[in-house]
């Protein structure tokens, strides 16, 4: 059993690492000092995001 359970972590790990790693200066924020996540969404995604 210990093998099965240390493929399953893994693979769930495996798919938790990041693809890529980009250093920014500075972050977007709003007028209240928030950060704007779906602006970085936007910059770093390869498909266009849709807002709702």
């Amino acid at each position: 059993m210990p093998d099965a359970l240390a493929q399953k972590v893994t693979e769930v790990l495996g798919e938790l690492t990041p693809q890529r790693l980009e250093i920014v200066k500075k972050l977007p924020r709003n007028s209240m000092g928030k950060l704007m996540r779906h602006k970085l969404v936007e910059r770093f995604s390869n498909k266009p995001v849709q807002s709702g």
